[in-house]
């Protein structure tokens, strides 16, 4: 796709510097508020990714041979939703305002994990469809944030900042599952729904934090209309 549709260009020669020096990134304050956002969007995905498969089995009673599929299947089709949501909700960013986009994926996600813990005892169905919006509510900001991040970071330290916000990221995703199992196991257990509750609440709690760094970034597209380009 990329040898199809994009015309080659020479990237432009910059003054060297010192390897692994990514002070440039963090002193830009127009990528900022993407990789704070960037932080907590990946402690809820990951996180809601690495424990989907075990609270549907909790919610199905253990009885996994009665769904339909199997819950693993299950599991991998709601998580299929994720590349649908970004790339649709990029779309939405682009008429819309990534900040709008921003604030609905943090403050929809985050208020729908809070719930989404207690809602075990729903019918399978019931359950299913909620898990759905709520996957679809984790994924609707991803585009716009990494798209965002591009196009506001200097073409010279692109790569860097890149780094930076994949590093974030990436780090928030591998701390998140493993909260998630201790709030579980301090609150009562795998068999305790208040406990999947609670522990889903901690990725809500952090996914709606969110909400800050795309509110910073509506002031200042307010101020100063975003760049073109992708």
């Amino acid at each position: 796709m990329i040898v199809v549709a994009l015309a080659p260009s020479t990237p432009r020669p910059t003054a060297r510097r010192a390897l692994f020096d990514f002070r440039p990134a963090l002193r830009n304050a127009a990528v900022r508020p993407y990789m704070f956002s960037s932080f907590a969007h990946a402690w809820e995905l990951h996180g809601t990714r690495a424990w989907l498969v075990a609270f549907l089995t909790f919610a199905a009673g253990g009885a996994t041979d009665s769904v339909p599929g199997g819950v693993a299947l299950t599991a991998a089709l709601i998580l299929l939703l994720g590349p649908i949501a970004s790339v649709s909700g990029n779309e939405l960013a682009l008429r819309y305002g990534r900040a709008r986009i921003m604030t609905i994926g943090a403050a929809g996600s985050g208020l729908l994990s809070l719930v989404f813990g207690f809602t075990a005892g729903l019918p399978w169905l019931g359950l299913l469809v909620f898990a759905v919006v709520h996957m679809y509510f984790i994924g609707i900001d991803a585009g716009a944030l990494t798209s965002g991040v591009v196009t506001a970071a200097e073409p010279e330290h692109r790569g860097s900042t890149m780094a930076v916000y994949s590093m974030l990221g990436f780090s928030s995703g591998f701390f998140a599952p493993a909260v998630f199992g201790a709030v579980l196991d301090l609150a009562g257990g795998r068999g305790n729904t208040i406990a999947w509750g609670l522990a889903f609440i901690s990725l809500g709690a952090v996914a709606m934090l969110g909400v800050i760094p795309a509110r910073v970034l509506a002031r200042r597209e307010a101020k100063t209309p975003p760049r073109s380009g992708l």
